[in-house]
């Protein structure tokens, strides 16, 4: 069944499941009840106008983040901040009409970071790999101990 969002969701067992497929390869993750997943898979071939997109889904520190960039580097940061957005809404149980802007990611120390409205998103990972050298995988994932532990010690 889905979400009214469109969201895939398991009847049985209990938990979360995400999807994404692109022309020659299937994404599958899955999460227990007490957590939120996303995933998305784009091809690294694939051909956008990246500049054109972020204008219009990136945040302002994104897209200047792309221009300081040569193409070839440009387009690769865009695919990573893509498949992060795209995994991070459907973790979010959102859509694509979602104002993208508002959800932003850098990297800090190899280590990616989420914010919403300029607030980090806490109690959430995410990353990106390359998948058979030809794809970007992107995930996102809440945990709720995680959530409890940090909201504890502040």
């Amino acid at each position: 069944t889905t979400s009214a969002a469109g969201k895939p969701l398991l009847v049985h067992p209990a938990g979360q499941v995400s999807l994404s497929h692109t022309r020659g390869m299937v994404a599958v993750a899955y999460a227990a009840d007490a957590c939120s997943i996303g995933i998305d898979i784009e091809r690294l071939d694939r051909k956008v106008r990246y500049r054109q997109l972020a204008q219009h889904y990136f945040a302002t520190e994104e897209v200047a983040a792309l221009v300081q960039l040569e193409p070839a580097a440009a387009q690769h940061l865009f695919m990573q901040l893509w498949v992060l957005k795209e995994a991070a809404i459907k973790a979010l149980g959102s859509t694509l009409a979602s104002d993208l802007r508002r959800l932003r990611f850098e990297q800090q120390a190899g280590v990616w970071q989420g914010f919403y409205d300029g607030k980090v998103l806490q109690a959430w990972q995410f990353g990106v790999q390359t998948v058979d050298e030809g794809y970007l995988l992107g995930w996102a994932a809440w945990i709720a101990a995680a959530s409890q532990v940090q909201d504890a010690s502040q």
